[in-house]
């Protein structure tokens, strides 16, 4: 007979193969917590309404050391599982694709093609040509320095006034 907070490790389940000394400080809480958690269906403030927890009791195991190592042990067992799924999966897409090479409809058959190639290396470049000058703020002040004023382009501030003055 086990404890109430001992949690019983079987030779299939999830947490097998995980070091003992990191389930031991697990409570069934906070494994309850980091499955859930995993799934990525729960805000933390519904997984402490589910437990039976605050947030910020959610917040506090999330940020406890034990719990982030196995969760990130967990990810990466999820990780490595879908990997090899997709993996084993990418013959039944070539043959896919191979049968859609095939198909009676020209777009069909297009983008297959397509897809192939665009995948296997050999999608067409895409270059955007950019011609910018880019002036320097040294030019951009000798510039200024050698700006010069001519005299028609001063305005003599005595023919506003008199221009004021006689309500013109």
């Amino acid at each position: 007979m086990t404890e109430k907070n001992e949690i019983v490790v079987q030779d299939d389940s999830l947490f097998s193969g995980l070091n003992p000394e990191l389930i031991d400080n697990l409570t069934p809480a906070k494994t309850r917590m980091i499955l859930m958690y995993l799934t990525g269906q729960y805000s933390q403030k519904k997984l402490g309404q589910i437990i039976g927890v605050s947030e910020n009791t959610i917040r506090a195991w999330l940020l406890d050391p034990t719990v982030q190592m196995v969760i990130k042990e967990l990810q990466q067992r999820e990780f490595a599982v879908v990997d090899s799924k997709l993996k084993a999966l990418r013959h039944k897409a070539i043959d896919t694709m191979n049968e859609l090479l095939e198909s009676d409809m020209d777009n069909v058959r297009f983008q297959a093609a397509k897809d192939i190639l665009d995948r296997g290396g050999h999608r067409p470049q895409q270059t955007i040509k950019v011609n910018k000058t880019v002036t320097t703020l040294e030019q951009q002040l000798k510039d200024l320095a050698d700006f010069t004023i001519d005299d028609a382009d001063v305005i003599d501030i005595s023919d506003i006034v008199e221009e004021v003055k006689n309500g013109g």
